[in-house]
């Protein structure tokens, strides 16, 4: 199977309880020696008197304090994330994890804002808690632990994940390349992608050039709130993406299908003649027979407020060696009955069971095409500029690449946040709640919808 699924593990640290943090909470956090001791480029007291500076400006809504150290978040031996939790500071209760950097790179150091604390299981394998998938994701002491796969990874063929390896993926576009990814221009493309690296490479030096480290940690949090003016661009939500009841709906197959669902379903609800419902609404719930097996198809998780239409099914219904989820067959058969063949018609296009589930980014146009009826279509695009502009100006998603796996845009904050919804895969712990993601954290550009 064509998929990256990435080890990535968490070291716990002996928990030190920060300041003002009631008894009853108990977090895997750095000690502050461990933190003092910490050998990276961005020290986590820095780290952490610059976000709470950017989290003051850009994403509070109430008054609040982060933690005075980290979680130490690792990946393949390196020390990638700080993650801090974000406490209310009139109940002394965490509600939010601020995720940063851990280099002097970019212009800000928050990576991501997730809506939720991230799920620290029990140790059970020394002090190592492994992590499958791209971050932000489950913490767990082995894959097994999960129990299942919500939203597998399914982008195969080629990997952008650096500018070095999207600027020759652009380079060596055939014309063929170039007529399934909608692009007209491709020298317009690359000049405009080094263009963005050279304005970004400028405004970093200005930004580490500017910081006094001394001064600023000698700030109180009250000080370090009003120390940096964030850029007042605004935020931006694509409305047909952002009611609560796309928010509360999900996908469950594989990645590259699973997004572009979604995305048809905020568009245009109406498909083949089928509403195709959503959490919430009338008809959601049901179940499916095939071949006189029961199998689940819309399901309700009404504790946590969610709902998903399931395609993640591991077994072997007509003894063919290829799992259900993977079978063009047993996806019909279950498609036909849960989205009037929406889901269906962009697995086949992207060619998804001869690669093992995944997807070339190649299919990417034609598959939106295909589950909107040739209504909406997809273009690439080499920059994050262009991204937020699609976002903010034509009130549109876009589709994100990472390695291995595919995410949709459905808004934008100051020209480098996005607020991303994943069908799941990356927070199945957490109420699949959709967060905010720094733009570096994806690849550059992304296809977007018209």
């Amino acid at each position: 199977m064509k998929y990256l699924i990435s080890l990535i593990f968490i070291c716990l640290m002996s928990c030190s309880l920060n300041e003002n943090i009631t008894s009853s909470f108990s977090y895997p956090v750095a000690t502050e020696t461990q933190a003092k001791l910490c050998t990276t480029e961005l020290k986590p007291d820095l780290a952490r008197a610059l976000a709470t500076s950017e989290y003051a400006q850009r994403f509070s809504e109430k008054d609040f304090y982060l933690a005075k150290t980290p979680v130490f978040i690792y990946s393949d031996s390196e020390l990638k994330y700080f993650e801090f939790l974000v406490f209310d500071a009139s109940t002394n209760i965490p509600y939010e994890t601020v995720t940063t950097k851990t280099k002097k790179t970019g212009t800000s150091v928050i990576l991501y804002v997730l809506p939720f604390i991230q799920n620290y299981p029990v140790v059970k394998e020394g002090k190592k808690i492994f992590i499958d998938g791209t971050y932000p994701n489950l913490k767990s002491t082995s894959i097994s632990a999960r129990g299942e796969i919500d939203t597998p990874n399914g982008i195969i063929d080629v990997d952008l994940s650096t500018d070095s390896k999207q600027l020759e993926f652009l380079q060596n576009l055939t014309n063929k390349d170039l007529l399934a990814l909608n692009i007209q221009n491709k020298n317009e493309l690359i000049q405009s992608m080094l263009s963005e690296i050279q304005q970004e490479q400028k405004k970093e030096k200005q930004f580490w050039d500017s910081i006094d480290e001394k001064d600023l940690l000698l700030k109180s949090d009250k000080q370090l709130k009003s120390v940096i003016k964030a850029r007042a661009v605004g935020t931006y939500l694509v409305s047909s993406c952002t009611t609560s009841s796309m928010l509360n709906t999900r996908w469950n197959g594989w990645c590259a299908p699973s997004a572009i669902s979604w995305v048809a379903t905020g568009l245009m609800p109406n498909f083949n003649g089928f509403q195709v419902p959503l959490f919430g609404q009338s008809g959601f719930e049901t179940n499916t027979k095939i071949n006189g097996t029961l199998f689940l198809g819309r399901v309700s998780n009404s504790p946590s407020g969610k709902g998903f239409y399931n395609y993640n099914d591991t077994g072997d219904l007509d003894n063919d060696s290829i799992i259900n989820m993977t079978d063009n067959n047993w996806v019909l058969a279950q498609s036909i009955l849960l989205d009037g063949l929406r889901y269906y018609e962009a697995f086949i296009t992207g060619n998804c069971q001869e690669n093992g589930g995944g997807t070339s980014i190649s299919k990417i146009n034609n598959m939106m095409k295909a589950a909107t009826d040739g209504e909406f279509s997809t273009i690439y695009t080499s920059t994050y500029l262009l991204v937020h502009s699609r976002l903010k100006n034509k009130n549109l998603p876009v589709f994100l690449t990472m390695p291995s796996h595919i995410v949709v845009a459905i808004g934008s904050k100051d020209d480098d946040y996005y607020y991303i919804h994943d069908n799941g895969y990356t927070t199945s712990d957490h109420n699949y709640s959709a967060y905010w993601a720094h733009e570096s954290e994806f690849d550059r550009g992304g296809f977007y919808v018209f």
